[in-house]
């Protein structure tokens, strides 16, 4: 198959031309080898496949595959990638829709919880990568792409250079994710390159290995009936940041979000600062 690999080193080649992160150069890679494997099976260019051919293909992730709207929408995401920046074809965006996603508030946990999940991780490497998830407000990505020279102990700063949205900065860091950060740093060998070293050399710690760590806490602690995931700590500190009277604009810049609208979901998900229903300053009794 020639041409499928011709098709695949050019969005390889597009997809880092674009400086897209390393995650997402990885999903595209996936969904582009699941999508002209569906083309050869059914006989289809995929230079010349019709608008209506690629409808059928949406149709057989959602119908056959079975995937979730989520995954359906990042599948479109990369058609319309591949349209655009490989074939240089135009595509309607009304043609070829986003489906709706019902979305649900994140899992927010105590910050009893929090450190109850912290002190049930099974050694100091995991609980230096929770720490600093929860208490810096990091992705996942972030985290294991972080560097030796990126924890500043003299200025209690850490610098985030791998961002989502690919404006770096700088988050204050806590002396409590300090203390097991840098008891994990001696016990694992003083790293001076990755903080997180992977398991091949000059690689970093794969996100996997993290999602694996937590899901396994999770089970252990008997919470399966909670949607821990390694974003809810950063939604959980966003959440108690807020809660604790921190300025939104502080927690926007914090968080690095773009947009305040991002930030303003943890108005939504608090549960503190004294606002309580207002019918119960309502006169009157309802009789039971």
């Amino acid at each position: 198959m020639p041409e499928t690999i011709n098709y695949l080193e050019k969005v390889d080649a597009m997809v880092g031309l674009r400086g897209l992160t390393k995650g997402t150069h990885t999903y595209y890679l996936s969904m582009c080898r699941r999508y002209l494997t569906w083309c050869n099976t059914m006989s289809i260019d995929p230079g010349e496949i019709s608008y209506e051919q690629v409808q059928q293909y949406v149709f057989h992730l959602i119908r056959d595959v079975k995937y979730a709207p989520k995954t359906v929408n990042s599948n479109i995401s990369f058609i319309r990638f591949f349209f655009l920046y490989v074939l240089h074809r135009p595509i309607d965006r009304y043609w070829l829709p986003y489906q709706r996603v019902d979305r649900r508030p994140p899992e927010i946990l105590s910050e009893k919880e929090v450190f109850q999940f912290i002190n049930a991780l099974p050694n100091l490497k995991d609980k230096a990568i929770i720490t600093l998830l929860y208490s810096c407000g990091l992705r996942i990505s972030e985290v294991v792409s972080l560097q030796y020279k990126d924890i500043s102990r003299e200025r209690m700063m850490v610098y985030i250079e791998h961002t989502k949205n690919h404006s770096a900065r700088y988050v204050p860091l806590s002396e409590k994710a300090l203390n097991v950060l840098t008891e994990y740093w001696r016990a694992w060998g003083k790293p001076k390159e990755w903080l997180f070293p992977g398991k091949k050399p000059d690689t970093h710690l794969s996100t996997n290995s993290v999602f694996s760590v937590i899901k396994d806490t999770r089970d252990r602690l008997g919470w399966q009936n909670k949607r821990i995931t390694s974003h809810t700590f950063r939604h959980c500190m966003g959440t108690h940041m807020y809660e604790a009277g921190y300025d939104l604009r502080y927690i926007q810049t914090f968080m690095g979000h773009k947009s305040i609208n991002s930030t303003t979901i943890y108005v939504t998900l608090t549960g503190k600062r004294g606002y309580k229903n207002l019918m119960d300053s309502m006169d009157g009794e309802i009789e039971v």
